[in-house]
């Protein structure tokens, strides 16, 4: 197998799986939450802390398997294509690290200090955060334009 092919494959399978934890994580984290069960609002964000560190290093060996692929591939890193990739995934990773990072924090550390039988106020306003719940979706749109940007390459 030619080391083009077989970087891109570990490059796409990387990403795949990053995604997936990631947002499956924080969309289950986030209905979860909605039901305002406190005690399983703690459990699923303890279970839900680790794959969301997995995704992480999934995130940056698929960036480096990319960067390999398109080395291998004698792929521009500067085509316009790229460029459109790179601004997606750095803003999705700028809407993790600012905003739907620290809402998991301050939901689990609201569950923590809230009455096990009923959600605290702070813990529903924390569920209840309009800038958190539209970074998901934004999130969810980015990953979507990042496919259509490194399957159709417009402006290539």
């Amino acid at each position: 197998m030619e080391l083009f092919v077989a970087f891109k494959y570990l490059h796409i399978a990387a990403m795949f799986f990053a995604v997936a934890l990631a947002l499956s994580g924080e969309i289950v984290l986030r209905a979860v939450a909605n039901s305002g069960e406190v005690v399983a609002i703690r459990t699923t964000a303890e279970r839900v802390r680790p794959l969301a560190n997995l995704s992480t290093i999934l995130f940056l060996v698929g960036v480096a398997f990319g960067v390999i692929a398109a080395l291998a591939g004698q792929i521009n890193l500067l085509a316009t294509w790229l460029i459109l990739a790179y601004v997606a995934f750095l803003a999705a990773m700028a809407i993790g690290i600012t905003i739907t990072d620290p809402w998991v924090g301050r939901l689990e550390r609201a569950a923590a200090e809230s009455p096990a039988d009923a959600p605290s106020d702070a813990l529903r306003e924390v569920i209840a955060d309009p800038r958190a719940r539209a970074a998901t979706w934004a999130l969810m749109a980015l990953v979507a334009i990042i496919v259509f940007v490194m399957v159709v390459k417009p402006l290539s």
